[in-house]
């Protein structure tokens, strides 16, 4: 992870504009949302239209998932995700059986 700067976000356009290059395949950025995590909102504003991003809050939904925010620093984002992930698939598992 690194801090929030105007070149970090513009190097990131770059690495997807190599990664379309090099596999043929594009990503709409019009679709994509950009997330800030511990960033003030004015600069998410100011980077947002400019990359043609929509601002991106949590919670969202990922493919079926909801993905909630981080509540303190003994959790991690992905330890959140990763448990919402087995809850519905226990979930999911436990209607399959009784059907």
């Amino acid at each position: 992870m690194g801090s929030w700067s105007i070149e970090n976000s513009k190097n990131l356009i770059r690495i997807l504009r190599c990664f379309k290059l090099s596999s043929g395949l594009t990503m709409s950025m019009s679709k994509s949302k950009l997330f800030g995590f511990d960033v003030q909102s004015y600069h998410l504003n100011l980077e947002a239209p400019s990359f043609n991003y929509s601002i991106g809050s949590l919670p969202f939904i990922y493919l079926g998932l909801t993905v909630e925010g981080i509540y303190g620093k003994n959790y991690a984002l992905e330890s959140k995700i990763f448990k919402r992930s087995y809850q519905n698939r226990k979930q999911t598992l436990c209607r399959l059986a009784v059907a």
